[in-house]
């Protein structure tokens, strides 16, 4: 009986960074689903706003054209328009955000935000990094989804929204953390050494007597 708790408790120290990892990789996915939800719950928050907002706001401008808007008396070219949030160059070469409904643009405060947003021509329209494409931050990758993010291995998902907005959701990617292996192994096998060798010579001791 003793012999097989020596060996259950090795087995287990063995196993230990293995557990840490398993409940590494349950938590991030709990985290993800978690995320996912909130963001919806966001997007619901800002469209809501925005609506109420242009309910009650003069128009800052007007589409003239397909590429054309017309904005405190300048003509701004632009590449490509929908209706929904756009992230729009203007002539003084500052970047803003804006509103485009029924050919009317109206100008918007800029998201506050965890998430990483971006509009139909995939320009960030969060804080953080305002205006840059969003492949310059996340970069397009063919295996798994995975990718570094501020020094950080990360998994990643794209999720685009009813209102032309897209954005990314991503959670740490859990390691196997190698230093554990380094503790936990040996220090199995040196319990089950020492408690094994212990248990032969108590034994050998008793059938001498």
């Amino acid at each position: 009986m003793k012999k097989l708790v020596i060996i259950l408790i090795s087995i287990i120290l063995f196993l230990f960074p293995l557990i840490f990892y398993l409940i590494d990789k349950y938590q991030a996915v709990n985290e993800f689903k978690d995320f996912k939800m909130i963001l919806e719950d966001n997007i619901k928050s800002y469209d809501a706003l925005i609506s109420e907002l242009i309910k009650f706001k003069d128009p800052d401008g007007y589409v003239v054209e397909n590429n054309k808007l017309y904005y405190k008396g300048n003509i701004v070219e632009v590449n490509k328009i929908n209706n929904g949030y756009a992230v729009i160059k203007l002539l003084s070469d500052e970047y803003e955000l804006f509103y485009i409904n029924n050919s009317k643009i109206y100008k918007i405060p800029k998201i506050k935000s965890n998430f990483i947003l971006y509009d139909s021509n995939k320009k960030i329209i969060t804080e953080n990094n305002f205006s840059k494409e969003i492949e310059s931050i996340f970069p397009n990758v063919k295996n798994n989804n995975i990718t570094f993010y501020m020094g950080k291995k990360v998994y990643f998902e794209k999720v685009s929204f009813d209102n032309g907005l897209s954005a990314i959701v991503f959670v740490n990617v859990p390691t196997q953390h190698l230093l554990l292996y380094f503790l936990f192994v040996p220090l199995g096998v040196l319990f089950l050494f020492e408690f094994g060798i212990f248990e032969k010579i108590k034994s050998s001791k008793k059938g001498d007597k």
